[in-house]
């Protein structure tokens, strides 16, 4: 009975001396799409951007840290490698924006949390929302579909993996992002909580 109290009184504590974060329900707030990264292949959903923005000083304060930011907040949903190394051989970025491009920012998400990764050498650290959104994630299983039937007529090897989504948002950082690692779930941070208001 006594070890069930105390294990209930330090999970109580532990809860209680959390640090909280605040995001704006802005963050939902719809905004233009953005071609922005489209050069290099990317697709993105933009978010609002102050909204994410918000965060930094509260990270700054709460970590001791001076990050930095890209000065606009989105989602990406196809990374410039990707498209580089697989969807370039079979579309074009055109196509791609033109098939996706007239309803990407009305597709919903929901923020799990905030997360966070080091680089393996440790010299880089990025902090980021945690999404999570099936619609998002359905337009890159649509392009691998088509990717797959554009690459068999072709008779070529189509080799994009749709499953290979982290969905996240970068708040800020500290000399660079991080790529090496995925930026699910898992990477919540555990000694805070994320508030949304």
């Amino acid at each position: 009975m006594k070890t069930f109290i105390f294990i209930n009184f330090f999970l109580i504590s532990v809860c209680s001396f959390a640090a909280t974060l605040d995001l704006s329900r802005d963050v939902f707030q719809n905004v233009p799409f953005s071609s922005q990264y489209s050069e290099d292949g990317a697709l993105i959903r933009s978010i609002h951007y102050p909204s994410v923005n918000a965060l930094i000083p509260q990270l700054n304060s709460l970590y001791k840290l001076n990050l930095e930011d890209r000065r606009e907040a989105h989602i990406t949903i196809i990374t410039p490698p990707e498209f580089q190394l697989s969807l370039s051989k079979v579309f074009t970025v055109n196509e791609m924006l033109n098939r996706y491009s007239h309803n990407i920012q009305q597709l919903p998400f929901e923020i799990e949390c905030v997360g966070s990764r080091k680089s393996s050498n440790c010299q880089n650290q990025v902090f980021y929302l945690v999404v999570k959104s099936p619609e998002l994630t359905s337009i890159r299983y649509d392009l691998a579909q088509e990717a797959n039937l554009r690459a068999r007529s072709q008779g070529i090897p189509s080799v994009f993996k749709p499953e290979a989504f982290w969905a996240n948002i970068t708040i800020g950082y500290i000399k660079g992002d991080v790529f090496e690692f995925t930026k699910g779930p898992e990477s919540c941070l555990t000694d805070t909580r994320l508030f949304i208001r």
